[in-house]
């Protein structure tokens, strides 16, 4: 969520950059296949639609994406982190 978190604000102030709109679809796509792995149906279904919003968006090279897209990649990212966060706050210590 870290590399995420730091690529999504960089890409509000670029968002024409396509390394960043890249990265963003594999961390997009990798909490898809974790959430997958570990049975979290929602997050699986979040994070997919997020690995299409980014997919479109990177390979889309005349529009950059608009504010809405933005939003919707930042509510998803917030969503899932939240499932995780709730999941990590359930563990025993």
């Amino acid at each position: 969520m870290a590399g995420f978190q730091k690529d999504f604000a960089l890409l509000q102030s670029d968002p024409g950059n396509k390394d960043l709109l890249k990265n963003i679809h594999r961390y997009a796509h990798s909490l898809k296949g974790l959430s997958a792995m570990m049975e979290l149906k929602e997050s699986e279904q979040i994070a997919a639609n997020l690995e299409s919003a980014a997919g479109q968006a990177f390979n889309n090279v005349l529009v950059d994406p608009d504010k809405n897209m933005l939003i919707e990649i930042q509510t998803g990212f917030a969503k899932i982190g939240a499932i995780l966060k709730h999941i990590a706050d359930l563990a025993p210590q």
